[in-house]
């Protein structure tokens, strides 16, 4: 008689493993995605629909009218939307105007003929990297310039307007809310 082994009375199967190998990896991505602002998971998720739309019309495009015609239409088309989207659904602008297009299309001009040119000339000749890591390196850097100058020169966050004069508050210590220590006590005192 072969001997036997006693059995655990829980068994790991590789199915349940795996289960919880699964779960523990969706757990860490939605903390990742917790940490995420909003307005950069939105700013991704405009850049990637705004690349579909150009390459799409490019592709479709370029047999009736040429390759540089085909890029002029997919990529203003391509901007166009993204200049909408971006200001309506990701920086919350209430109505998108022309100062915005102009400052929009000058940040795109300058990233992309100025700022992209000069990080491959950098990347290529004082790194020594080939070019399409060059290339690679110039849209990650043109990405990040255009969120910062996106959210502050075309849709800066309006601020509040502070008041030159004093409020009653902060003449009358007796009708200041009642938050720090120093206005308890003057509180307590004029009660």
């Amino acid at each position: 008689m072969a001997a036997t082994l006693p059995v655990p009375c829980f068994v790991i199967s590789p199915r349940s493993a795996a289960r919880r190998v699964t779960l523990d990896a969706m757990n860490g991505v939605r903390e990742l995605w917790r940490r995420v602002p909003r307005t950069v998971v939105r700013f991704a998720s405009v850049g990637i629909v705004n690349t579909a739309i150009d390459v799409a019309l490019f592709w479709v495009l370029t047999a009736p009218l040429g390759m540089v015609a085909a890029n002029f239409l997919s990529t203003s088309a391509g901007m166009t939307f993204s200049f909408l989207a971006n200001g309506r659904h990701t920086f919350d602008a209430s109505r998108v105007t022309p100062r915005q297009a102009v400052l929009f299309l000058l940040t795109n001009a300058a990233t992309m003929w100025l700022l992209q040119p000069l990080l491959m000339v950098m990347t290529t000749h004082v790194l020594a990297t080939p070019l399409v890591i060059a290339k690679v390196v110039a849209l990650g850097g043109s990405v990040v310039a255009n969120f910062l100058l996106y959210r502050y020169v075309v849709w800066p966050r309006e601020t509040a307007t502070v008041s030159p004069l004093p409020t009653r508050s902060s003449v009358d210590p007796t009708n200041a809310p009642v938050t720090s220590p120093a206005n308890l006590s003057a509180a307590r005192s004029a009660g």
